[in-house]
């Protein structure tokens, strides 16, 4: 059976993107298929753009503190929520254009964009188009878990997906879930100002770290000003006049601007 390529990979992540050049670089004939665009999660709602909130909310902070290095009285700083969230963007665009279709087109990579179905073990059709290989590598990354709460989709909440979209910051948000990335998240976005609040169904955030470096980071976060429940499991989501409100097991009542899951 004579094929279309040696190589077809599906997704165009971090994952998928190294998987194309290494078959390329070894004299495969390879095809990338990618259903939106280059650069997967890393880029567009991952490492790129959380790292770039975290920069700009570790100035924030040393720019409150700036009287601990003699720099003179204590005092306020303004921080524009809105221009730190348009450098984050700005940084996502600068990473994306590392990675354009034309350099992959260039070294013999077949770019291909849609959502493809497998037809059997050696085809695939995208686009109303047939593609063969010999082999396919499957690098389709994920996605965030929206948990089944009761309410929680009738309300407008936010993911890693969509967060970095937003023009301007909440005034307040509920952050469901203490692991690392709603820890990161919790302390980068109350440096820049918003009040945060962690609910974590476990005993305490970071749980499947270390008992003690968790408690540590656990006691800088509250020095922060960031309001921590931990064993509270989330059981309802209901909106009212503007305003996300998380109903808890024991029937405590949280009210914030936004909810991120």
């Amino acid at each position: 059976m004579e094929y279309d390529f040696d190589v077809a990979v599906i997704g165009g992540g971090a994952g998928g993107l190294f998987a194309a050049s290494v078959a390329n670089g070894l004299g495969a004939k390879a095809c990338l298929i990618e259903k939106k665009r280059l650069g997967g999660d890393c880029t567009w709602f991952g490492c790129m753009p959380s790292k770039a909130l975290l920069k700009s909310a570790q100035a924030a902070s040393l720019l409150k503190r700036h009287y601990e290095f003699g720099l003179g009285p204590r005092g306020g700083s303004n921080v524009d929520a809105s221009k730190v969230m348009s450098h984050v963007r700005d940084v996502i665009e600068e990473i994306a254009a590392h990675h354009p279709v034309e350099v992959f087109e260039k070294r013999g990579i077949r770019v291909v964009f849609g959502s493809p179905m497998f037809i059997d073990r050696k085809s695939l059709e995208v686009n109303s188009r047939k593609i063969t290989a010999k082999k396919f590598i499957i690098c389709t990354g994920s996605r965030p878990v929206v948990p089944p709460i009761e309410g929680l989709r009738t309300i407008n909440y936010l993911t890693n997906e969509n967060i970095f979209d937003l023009e301007k910051l909440p005034e307040s948000l509920i952050v469901l879930g203490g692991g690392p990335i709603g820890v990161e998240l919790s302390q980068g976005l109350s440096r820049l100002g918003v009040k945060i609040s962690i609910v974590e169904m476990a005993e305490r955030i970071l749980f499947r770290e270390d008992k003690e470096t968790a408690q540590v980071l656990e006691n800088k976060l509250k020095n922060e000003g960031i309001e921590i429940l931990a064993g509270k499991k989330a059981i309802k989501f209901f909106q009212k006049e503007g305003l996300a409100f998380c109903v808890l097991e024991d029937k405590d009542k949280i009210q914030r601007d936004r909810k991120s899951v």
